[in-house]
């Protein structure tokens, strides 16, 4: 039988609610922000850092080519926390039509299996006549989930599949996740793929406008709330169309707003801190924050966690509040 990308979806999909309900994830993937995706990512790269090149193949694809001389952990910690958002849509069920990229990117995370998703259609293509286990495992995993409710989260059969038509719930949505024949989702795929290109194309042309108006600065976002700026110990929401005074403005995260912050009370930081506040050291002073992420005076540059190490070292200077 054949394994489609819905079905791949569904069965990773799936596999992370089982684990959750089961209490089965990190503490990261038990409460998902786009945060806590990135730190797992790090943390789990560090457990499989000797997997092989398939692992590398799924890494490569969603984060890029690191540096040469470094390592995915030094390109993750880099990778901007707003950009795991769409994993983080694929897992609350907000995403009708996800990107490859991304499910196989909770595959791995997940550590489930057979991944990546070729893998797993190539271990269906094998023929009959030799016992496979993972073969008959992939088999059994489609026969169970053979069309997966979206909305009520509702399983049916596949002799209801046959006779269901397809169903869309009060709101206009599409309330299943049903296989289709080979001809209608090839149509399907052309009508996306172009729809894909005009929107690429129109946001291409109304960047290019947006930077020629504004010399090559770039507008984030909605063009009344959709910015912030650091400002001596946290981010201050601001409009992106208000007049910048040299100040450096980001895209909107009200995660950060709310939780991210400099410690400007050294004598708070004890030993109960170490590895779990983060620090940068600028001009040859330290300075701690509550949250990883990038260095907020020059986003360039990533905090890292606190060590031993640090704390040892920075202990005189933070007997006394800055």
């Amino acid at each position: 039988m054949p394994l489609l990308f819905i079905d791949y979806t569904n069965l990773v999909i799936k596999d992370y609610e089982e684990k959750r309900k089961a209490n089965k994830l990190s503490r990261l993937l038990m409460h998902p922000t786009t945060s806590n995706i990135r730190q797992e990512c790090l943390n789990v790269f560090h457990e499989r850092i000797n997997r092989g090149e398939i692992e590398n193949d799924i890494l490569r694809s969603f984060f890029g080519v690191p540096p040469a001389g470094r390592n995915f952990d030094y390109i993750i910690e880099r990778h901007h926390a707003d950009k795991f958002r769409p994993l983080l849509s694929i897992i609350k069920r907000k995403t009708k039509i996800p990107s490859l990229v991304n499910v196989e990117m909770w595959a791995w995370l997940l550590d489930f299996n057979p991944r990546p998703l070729a893998y797993a259609q190539q271990l269906l293509a094998t023929t009959n006549e030799v016992s496979n286990p993972a073969k008959e495992g992939v088999e059994r995993l489609i026969d169970e989930n053979t069309v997966i409710a979206i909305e009520n989260k509702t399983t049916l059969s596949k002799d209801d599949e046959a006779a269901t038509p397809s169903v869309e719930n009060d709101n206009g949505n599409d309330l299943f996740i049903k296989k289709s024949n080979p001809d209608t989702n090839n149509n399907k795929i052309r009508i996306i793929a172009a729809a894909v290109l005009l929107v690429a194309a129109l946001f291409a042309g109304m960047y290019g406008i947006q930077q020629y108006r504004g010399g090559g600065q770039t507008t984030y976002g909605n063009t009344n709330t959709g910015c912030m700026y650091w400002t001596y110990d946290h981010y201050e929401q601001v409009p992106c169309n208000e007049d910048r005074k040299g100040r450096h403005f980001l895209p909107l995260e009200t995660e950060k707003i709310k939780s991210f912050r400099m410690i400007t009370r050294k004598d708070t930081i004890t030993e109960w801190s170490i590895e779990k506040i983060y620090y940068i050291k600028d001009n040859n002073k330290i300075k701690y924050y509550t949250e990883p992420g990038d260095f907020p005076e020059d986003i360039k540059r990533t905090l890292k966690k606190l060590s031993p190490y640090i704390f040892a070292k920075d202990s005189i200077n933070r007997k006394t509040p800055d």
